[in-house]
């Protein structure tokens, strides 16, 4: 860290003397060790996401000398500090937002065919039964050239965003295929949009639409090494018509910069943008909190945002109400339990369970499993070792079990439709991605008693388990597999995740992509990982029957995982928000304790 900061005052003592402003400045001002301090907090606030730190009163004198490569800027009473490039790229921002809001037009429709439209729609057998709020926002999205959908998981925000396809298609405005875009910050949040999307306008139309796929930021705005930078910007705008972006919470500030730079004004030619996202998930991974920043200053002006509240994917609870799942998401944001202004608490608020499986038929939807001996905090290899024999084992044998004796058998949709149910059942989430306790080591301990399983078989048997071992990997039916790395040429991004399943005689690796099942050799696959646990980050737009939720014994891990990082409220509340039915909580209470009191909003001074 000394290091990066004495490289850093280096800079930027040479930008004074290379900008010509070296004199009546105090040269003591880059060696003194004040200032270094003021630069080591502002990078560490830059590393943890934020824009900038607040000015403190010993940093006044310093300041006062306006030294090269730092800004001031006031919010309010508030005095912020901020790196000059990252200053320029908030202002741009700021701009771009403003020439959006000028931009957007409120657009005159035939009103009362859109409520025939809907009501005909809503009519028909295995329709979306639209709930008011979404009613709301699809025709403020259709009035509005600009709109931000906002809401928690399960809300209806892409429900929205295909009646408004449909709706537009249904007027006769709905632009060509090649002018609209669907767009997210990943490739698998794309595929995701994309499958939503479609499954959506199946229910709403009979006539499927294939043609709309979804693709990321990036690939919407072309990056091109040659220009070192995207061939789509500023002095080049996109030709599309319509632009829809997903999980917005996940767009950094620059990325969100370049995408509206990207954009022509209404004097070029007119354009909808629509952004869709839940505030209260995980921000970016690099800095900037651009979703949340826009709710807040749009919401103030009292337009161009759509808040939906009414969640579809808990069902009720076990006593007919609402969710614990829903109810504890609530309770978390808020940093109350559910008869006091507490902390939500793991002794007070969470039901037990000292039993965990498939079978079992568990007091709340929401349980913190606990050792036989009544101990809240168990070991990480315990936990495990109950998890790999009353859910993950189980799974791989039934999965095992399946007859497929051709490729050809694969693109059955009865296959299909299993194969989607079983990626969706179970997860095993944690917070962590290195070391003994994230998911590099607890993904050890699983493929090692994976080996101690299928090592006992005796082939021939009922119940065998076809295997393989393939440049020093164990592959087996059953095994859930996740890309780490795009392969754009297969449709095949980071985040995706498959099955390894037995084709005749042979294991192929196996995945969903199109609303079809896709096989491929297991030695051609881009970079992959065995899938029994995932990081709350990478499970971010995803759902499952039921989520493992595992809280790391230890705070802290290695430099780059840092527990107030990783370890805080929209943590728990993204990883409890996964599961639809059942949510099992273990590990240390500590871990949760810490996380409940831990919320990371990021300063960016964001203004308009």
């Amino acid at each position: 860290m000394k290091t990066f900061v004495s490289k850093l005052k280096e800079d930027l003592q040479n930008l004074k003397h290379s900008s010509g402003s070296a004199e009546g400045q105090e040269p003591s001002l880059f060696g003194s060790a004040d200032f270094e301090a003021i630069l080591t907090e502002l990078w560490l606030s830059e590393e943890e996401g934020n824009l900038c730190v607040p000015v403190k009163k010993e940093w006044e004198d310093i300041l006062k000398s306006k030294p090269e490569g730092l800004i001031l800027e006031s919010k309010g009473k508030e005095k912020l500090l901020y790196f000059e490039k990252t200053f320029k790229t908030k202002k741009a921002l700021e701009e771009k937002l403003k020439e959006r809001i000028a931009a957007s037009t409120k657009l005159k429709l035939d009103e009362g065919r859109i409520v025939s439209f809907l009501e005909k729609s809503e009519g028909k057998a295995g329709a979306i039964r639209l709930k008011e709020g979404q009613k709301d926002a699809i025709f403020a999205t259709i009035r509005s050239s600009f709109q931000i959908i906002s809401g928690g998981p399960g809300t209806g925000k892409t429900t929205v965003v295909a009646y408004l396809l449909a709706i537009l298609k249904e007027l006769g405005l709905l632009p060509a295929t090649e002018r609209i875009a669907l767009v997210a910050p990943t490739g698998r949040a794309a595929q995701r949009l994309t499958e939503s999307i479609r499954e959506n306008l199946n229910k709403i139309d009979s006539a499927k639409d294939d043609l709309l796929r979804g693709q990321t930021i990036h690939s919407l705005l072309a990056y091109k090494h040659y220009l070192g930078g995207f061939y789509y910007n500023k002095d080049r705008y996109l030709p599309h018509e319509l632009i829809i972006v997903d999980e917005v919470s996940m767009v950094d500030l620059n990325l969100m910069r370049a995408l509206l730079e990207a954009l022509p004004g209404q004097k070029q030619k007119p354009i909808r943008l629509i952004l869709i996202g839940d505030p209260n998930q995980l921000p970016s991974v690099d800095k900037g909190a651009v979703l949340g920043d826009f709710l807040s200053v749009l919401e103030e002006k009292g337009k161009f945002v759509s808040k939906l509240t009414e969640s579809n994917r808990q069902k009720l609870g076990k006593n007919g109400r609402i969710s614990k799942i829903t109810e504890l998401a609530d309770f978390i944001l808020k940093n109350e339990s559910f008869d006091s202004k507490k902390p939500v608490s793991v002794e007070k608020d969470l039901e037990k369970t000292d039993e965990i499986g498939e079978s079992v038929s568990y007091s709340s939807e929401v349980v913190w499993f606990q050792n036989k001996n009544g101990s809240d905090n168990g070991s990480r290899d315990e936990i495990l070792l109950q998890v790999w024999k009353q859910y993950l084992f189980p799974q791989v044998k039934r999965i095992s079990e399946w007859k497929i004796e051709n490729h050809t058998e694969i693109k059955e949709k009865s296959l299909y439709d299993r194969f989607s149910l079983e990626l969706k059942k179970f997860r095993c989430l944690t917070t962590f991605r290195s070391g003994y306790w994230g998911v590099d080591g607890i993904q050890e301990k699983l493929s090692f008693l994976a080996q101690l399983e299928l090592k006992s078989q005796t082939k021939n048997v009922p119940g065998f388990i076809y295997k393989k071992h393939l440049a020093e990997r164990l592959y087996y039916s059953g095994l859930p597999i996740l890309v780490t790395e795009n392969d754009r040429n297969r449709k095949l991004f980071n985040g995706d995740i498959g099955l390894v399943l037995k084709l005749g005689e042979e294991l192929r690796a196996v995945f969903p992509i199109d609303n079809e099942l896709y096989h491929f050799a297991l030695d051609t696959l881009p970079k992959h990982e065995a899938a029994y646990v995932l990081t709350v980050h990478k499970s971010q737009g995803s759902e499952y029957e039921t989520v493992f939720f595992y809280l790391p014994d230890k705070l802290k891990m290695d430099s780059n995982e840092k527990a107030n990082r990783l370890l805080n409220r929209q943590i728990l509340y993204t990883g409890l928000t996964r599961a639809k039915e059942q949510v099992i909580l273990a590990g240390s209470t500590s871990s949760w304790d810490f996380g409940i009191g831990n919320s990371t909003r990021r300063l960016t001074g964001f203004q308009i």
